[in-house]
């Protein structure tokens, strides 16, 4: 049962961040989460502080970290910057990757970004490549996808930057909009708090002027977009990871609820598959009798996702006897 690899979106960040560093100045981990978001990519602070870890922590890259205030801040040693990188067979493998396979899922103006990184790649391991070796080793990787990719509906660039640069300098955007419906809203105010990324998709998350309530709208569906010069405060106690959960991004309904799952398998390999990848942290497999084994989850949103992956692979994993237990039920966040 395979399960999406996150393995070239978390290549596609690393690259990103060390593109955004620079080699004259200094740049906070502040500034570049700010920077990310603006670049369609939203990372959570922890989680850049640990790329960020790593990245200082490896000599090859010439990533220097300037502890004496916080947030820390960063830059690159003289020579190192991407413009002046001359990737080894393996890099433009991981670089090519990325682009074959992320190139439909990437706002374009990341994707422009990145381009002269992507031609190094190209031109690495092109046919004309001094290497045989080099020539061959991008025909000796693939990647398939678990689901069936579907191309990305297009966001105009001039829409895609009004909203952004809202985003990042807190203001509201004007905006029109045409719903999945058909049905279109004119010249309303919204606040936009987060970009997010679902699929194919990109979302703009934030609320009304005239409503506190969180909604999100699908960037190719907007018509118009004028950032304002008005201040947009921030909600106090948004989160955005709790909004993910409790959202239709998960294809739930206005509220969210958490469930305790179990569920019983008769395949080994079932049992090697979700011990390898399982479904959530706190995830346990226990054999109940010879050939049989019970899959206990602690705590799981329910959703259409989660019914969606039991209808696929019920019975090509033997899965039998699932179980649900409502825990708790959370309604949409209003500030």
């Amino acid at each position: 049962m395979p399960r999406q690899s996150t393995a070239l979106s978390q290549a596609l960040l690393y690259l990103e961040i060390l593109r955004l560093i620079p080699e004259r100045s200094r740049i906070s981990s502040t500034e570049l989460q700010h920077a990310l978001e603006l670049a369609g990519i939203h990372v959570e602070t922890l989680t850049l502080q640990r790329y960020l870890k790593a990245l200082s922590e490896s000599e090859s890259l010439g990533v220097r970290c300037d502890k004496s205030s916080k947030p820390y801040s960063y830059s690159l040693e003289p020579g190192k910057s991407l413009s002046f990188f001359a990737p080894t067979a393996q890099v433009c493998l991981l670089v090519r990757l990325v682009e074959e396979n992320l190139k439909d899922q990437l706002p374009k103006p990341l994707l422009t970004a990145l381009e002269p990184l992507f031609a190094k790649a190209r031109e690495t391991l092109s046919e004309t490549a001094k290497s045989t070796k080099e020539r061959a080793w991008l025909k000796k990787v693939a990647v398939i996808p678990n689901s069936l990719r579907l191309i990305p509906p297009k966001v105009l660039p001039r829409i895609f930057n009004e909203v952004t640069d809202a985003l990042y300098d807190e203001t509201w955007v004007t905006l029109s909009y045409r719903d999945r419906r058909g049905n279109v809203k004119e010249n309303f105010n919204f606040n936009p708090l987060a970009v997010v990324q679902q699929g194919e998709r990109l979302y703009l998350v934030g609320h009304y002027e005239a409503s506190n309530e969180l909604r999100h709208l699908a960037l190719h569906r907007i018509l118009s977009a004028r950032k304002t010069d008005v201040h947009a405060m921030r909600p106090t106690g948004f989160s955005l990871d709790e909004y993910l959960e409790s959202s239709a991004f998960n294809y739930t309904a206005d509220c969210a609820t958490w469930v305790h799952l179990t569920f019983e398998t008769t395949s080994p390999e079932t049992v090697q598959q979700l011990t390898e990848s399982p479904l959530a942290h706190k995830q346990t497999i226990a054999s109940v009798a010879p050939g049989r084994w019970t899959v206990d989850v602690p705590r799981i949103i329910d959703s259409m996702l989660l019914d969606q992956w039991f209808r696929t692979w019920e019975k090509k994993a033997q899965i039998e006897a699932i179980r649900k237990t409502v825990l708790e039920t959370r309604s949409a966040r209003r500030f």
